[in-house]
């Protein structure tokens, strides 16, 4: 199994369109192009291996489809391969797709990566179950290649504190700056910027302010990432909710009472500030406590809150999945952003990560999902580059090679990076 994944994506093969079904064959060209995953794949080979049992295994059919269309890449004919068997076992799953309408190539990307990340997490239980648990797998395959971490932080603008949040991502949703854009309302002013950069410890990309407005990747990175001002959210900053506890205790109530609580609400304010200066997280326990002192409180929702995010660069994993929103609903309508984005084959996400960060942020473009036409139809192809390096245009079963003098041409939907 090995020796035949190793050689498969050799060959440029299109995909039989079984009825609208170009968001799934757009999708798989650039997955089953990734040089970093198929290599994880083959690094696990007994997570592939237990999907190709004699007949359909049942805990593991996408993942077995999936493998075998990667396997069936190789081989010098036919030309056109069909989907068939993975769009059978995808659709017993998620039953929306079973039809033959347009479907939207992000949300089958994110649902295909979950499916195979599930099946590859049962295959990761039964081993745990058989051997001890310190030599087993902790993580699955798609958790170890795709995405990585942001840190959102957020500063009440009434007592300084920083409150700080890491989340992991698959895939990052950008938008497209509108070339009207200016730094309105929903974008802190120059005087809550530099506060909010010494308060959150944030390095702010230096050309933002040219940035923002520039249909250009870096220029929705920067919008993504910059510090925002919101207002009316319905936020609550605990430590201000904690202030105003500990001022109507000490008023308030008994003595023997207040000596009990004044110390327990004191202990939390102080972990709310040392999480703040520390600019981290509070531990679970520390969550807990805090918790359950402000959950009965009546303190009224901070009325505006600085929020900013950075990348984890160190959490960073080898492909990069970021998807312009190009589709979007104004009132009862969708309609479609149609603007052109340059996006470099190179691309440095070191001004867009936390500061003092030691690692190489760095990623090579590999391929792109391109939508083209309206809402109510279009059509979508990849854009993939081939192992030579030349780039190939793939439109359902039709390949057109050596596209890359107009690669800058392609307005695309979703980008697949590679990390270097």
């Amino acid at each position: 199994m090995t020796e035949e994944i190793e050689r498969t994506c050799c060959i440029d093969k299109g995909l039989q369109n079984l009825g609208n079904t170009c968001f799934l064959n757009s999708t798989l060209q650039n997955l089953l192009r990734l040089t970093t995953f198929r290599n994880e794949l083959i690094k696990h080979t007994d997570f592939i291996e237990s999907s190709q049992n004699s007949g359909v295994n049942p805990d593991y059919p996408i993942t077995r489809a999936f493998v075998d269309l990667l396997i069936h890449m190789q081989s010098p004919s036919p030309r056109v391969l069909s989907p068939a068997n993975l769009r059978r076992s995808f659709i017993r799953k998620h039953r929306t797709f079973a039809n033959f309408k347009q479907q939207d190539a992000h949300e089958f990307l994110t649902l295909l990566l979950d499916a195979l990340s599930e099946e590859h997490g049962k295959h990761l239980k039964t081993v745990s179950n058989d051997e001890e648990s310190s030599k087993t797998r902790k993580t699955t395959v798609i958790d170890d290649t795709f995405g990585g971490a942001m840190q959102t932080t957020v500063l009440c603008t009434q007592c300084g504190t920083a409150y700080v949040n890491t989340a992991t991502f698959t895939a990052l949703e950008l938008p497209i700056p509108n070339e009207a854009d200016e730094l309105d309302s929903d974008q802190v002013d120059d005087e809550q910027t530099q506060h909010c950069v010494q308060g959150l410890k944030l390095g702010v990309h230096r050309d933002y302010e040219s940035l923002h407005r520039l249909a250009t990747l870096e220029g929705c990175l920067a919008r993504y990432t910059y510090p925002e001002t919101l207002r009316g959210t319905g936020y609550r900053c605990d430590y201000c909710t904690l202030s105003d506890l500990l001022d109507r205790a000490k008023a308030n109530m008994p003595a023997e009472k207040a000596a009990q609580l004044v110390p327990i609400i004191e202990r939390a304010m102080d972990t709310i500030r040392a999480a703040s200066e520390g600019h981290r997280a509070f531990t679970e326990h520390e969550m807990t406590e805090i918790s359950r002192l402000v959950k009965n409180t009546r303190f009224p929702n901070t009325p505006t809150v600085v929020k900013a995010s950075a990348l984890t660069a160190e959490a960073m994993k080898p492909v990069l999945v970021l998807q312009l929103n190009r589709f979007m609903s104004k009132g009862r309508r969708l309609r479609k952003n149609d603007r052109s984005v340059q996006f470099p084959t190179t691309l440095d996400l070191s001004a867009y990560c936390q500061p003092g960060a030691r690692a190489h942020v760095a990623y090579q473009l590999r391929g792109a999902i391109i939508h083209s036409g309206s809402m109510g139809g279009g059509h979508y192809t990849a854009v993939v580059q081939g192992k030579g390096g030349g780039w190939h245009n793939y439109s359902d079963s039709s390949v057109q090679t050596d596209v890359g003098d107009r690669l800058e041409s392609f307005r695309p939907y979703v980008l697949f990076y590679e990390r270097v």
